[in-house]
């Protein structure tokens, strides 16, 4: 789940057409599934909060149109490129699971990148200068910046503010 702030100065179908452009770019188009609302609620104070709640995939479709597996395989390889054994230590035989099927060492990763950190830098850098080209056209001159205190190098706590951005959870 992404949860994103916008600019309140913007009007909900100028939300909505970068919002649409946003999640095209940067999800739909690299193939995963994406679900996304814009919420123009008000806060306890009475002002305006206007954002986004995306909700993607992890899982990658199947050229049949089928939810893929969201981890692979990797078997572990000798040198000759052959399945490494997974050996009992007590027989010294290969072991066997519950349907006698041969074990090998192997490890899992992820079927996509989909899940990096490095993807939600990127996701979150697009969006921030996604908002400030729309916000320079309006003329609106409130710069959002995709980094945190920390990366630009600031010594200060990070408070909730209006125009904070991209919540991950």
């Amino acid at each position: 789940m992404l949860k994103a702030s916008l600019p309140n100065e913007w009007s909900y179908e100028l939300a909505e057409e970068v919002v649409r452009d946003y999640v095209q770019r940067n999800f739909v188009d690299k193939g995963m599934c994406a679900d996304w609302a814009i919420h123009d609620s008000e806060n306890d104070k009475g002002q305006r909060n206007l954002h986004i709640h995306v909700s993607l995939t992890m899982r990658p479709l199947t050229k049949k149109g089928e939810w893929g597996a969201q981890q692979k395989k990797i078997y572990a390889l000798d040198e000759n490129g052959e399945k490494i054994s997974v050996i009992d230590k007590k027989t010294g035989q290969q072991k066997v699971d519950r349907q006698n099927r041969k074990q090998w060492k192997c490890h899992t990763a992820d079927s996509t990148d989909w899940n990096s950190k490095e993807n939600a830098k990127m996701w979150r850098k697009d969006l921030v200068d996604t908002i400030n080209a729309a916000n320079e056209q309006l003329g609106i001159a409130v710069h959002w910046e995709h980094r945190s205190f920390k990366e630009q190098g600031i010594d200060r706590e990070p408070t909730m503010r209006r125009n904070s951005l991209l919540q991950e959870r």
